[in-house]
């Protein structure tokens, strides 16, 4: 009997399992319909516990793991965030000056009432707060340049805003010079190439300026957000909040000593606003210089047109023969002429095709 039972022991092989299960299945199914519904909705739902237990077990295995993770690079990029923010002994000199400032401002425009007084130390603060937020960028343009993703990311983004500045230089000089002569820019071609190659670096700068502020809006919401948040949390954790914010700023334990509102504390406070001055100066001096000297660029560049495409007229019997002119097809050309005020003014003449022997005005 034992070697019976041995025997049929020892040919239960998962297959044979299998093949008896379905076998029973089956018959159960025949003999009773609803059993079998029950036996299929009880081996679902212990599939589906299995399942459940499995992956719960799992994570508890692997949740360490990624916590471990999430708070090492959590930390690493905090600390890459300190240094990418770290504020440079000539930027910190800048922005203390400007700190100095703005106390006199207030000193000299509400109780001296000195207007042309706080103009000059508003303009100075402006300055300041200018070279401050220079010397910050470079600082965290010098540290990004030293990360190789950066690099990268940097050569293609500056290509990229060199070849889009290059075409909007292009497209706008070929549109301002079809509006000064009524002329298609194809019959300048040098000038065009020459004019946008110059023009392309105004326009590169323009797109310098519009980083700068993208920059300072993403700096504003990375700043006020945690500050209109750190209330609600002040409420639960009053001090440790602080102690945890002053760790984040400085890689240190807070001291026992320390007080709030220091120079340092308040210098972040500046950094917000010094990218805003930076653009504000920079238009500022770009307008002023702009409108002095616009009128002698555009003279210069009509100049440099005339020179490079107009000629002395040669063959147009009905127009004098010290002209200017450029020849745009068999019958017309484009004739500029200066005006009493040193500028001058293009048109359109018809001048048939002739050859200089032809014209009177050149035989004896």
């Amino acid at each position: 009997m034992m070697n019976r039972l041995r025997l049929f022991l020892a040919s239960l092989t998962p297959q044979n399992i299998n093949i008896a299960l379905a076998v029973t299945f089956i018959a159960i199914a025949i003999i009773s319909p609803k059993m079998a519904a029950i036996l299929i909705y009880i081996i679902m739902g212990l599939a589906l516990l299995k399942i459940i237990y499995s992956t719960i077990k799992r994570i508890f295995v692997i949740f360490p793991l990624v916590r471990k993770k999430i708070i090492t690079r959590g930390w690493r990029m905090v600390v890459h965030t300190r240094k990418f923010y770290a504020i440079s002994p000539t930027t910190e000199l800048f922005f203390l000056l400007s700190l100095l400032i703005i106390p006199v401002i207030f000193v000299v425009l509400l109780i001296w009432q000195n207007l042309s007084g706080a103009n000059v130390l508003i303009a100075i603060l402006a300055i300041t707060l200018s070279c401050a937020a220079f010397f910050d960028i470079k600082g965290k343009v010098s540290w990004l340049i030293k990360k190789a993703w950066a690099r990268v990311i940097g050569k293609l983004l500056f290509a990229g805003i060199g070849s889009v500045a290059f075409f909007i230089a292009l497209a706008g000089i070929k549109q301002s010079l079809y509006q000064m002569t009524q002329v298609d820019a194809k019959h300048f071609p040098e000038f065009v190439n020459l004019a946008a190659t110059l023009y392309t670096p105004i326009i590169y700068c323009y797109f310098i300026g519009f980083l700068l502020m993208t920059m300072v809006v993403i700096e504003w919401f990375a700043i006020m957000l945690p500050m209109s948040i750190s209330p609600l949390l002040s409420s639960f954790y009053p001090g440790k909040l602080a102690r945890v914010s002053y760790r984040l700023r400085t890689g240190k334990k807070e001291p026992s000593d320390h007080t709030p509102f220091q120079p340092r504390d308040l210098l972040f406070l500046l950094r917000i606003f010094a990218p805003l001055a930076l653009v504000i100066t920079f238009s500022y001096i770009a307008n002023g210089l702009s409108a002095t000297t616009d009128g002698w660029l555009n003279k210069t560049i009509i100049s440099a047109l005339i020179e490079m495409h107009y000629h002395d007229n040669a063959d147009c019997q009905n127009l004098p023969w010290n002209t200017k002119l450029l020849r745009l097809d068999k019958d017309t050309v484009s004739v500029v002429q200066s005006t009493e005020t040193g500028g001058f003014t293009f048109s359109k003449q018809r001048c048939p095709l002739t050859s200089v022997m032809d014209n009177p005005q050149h035989n004896p």
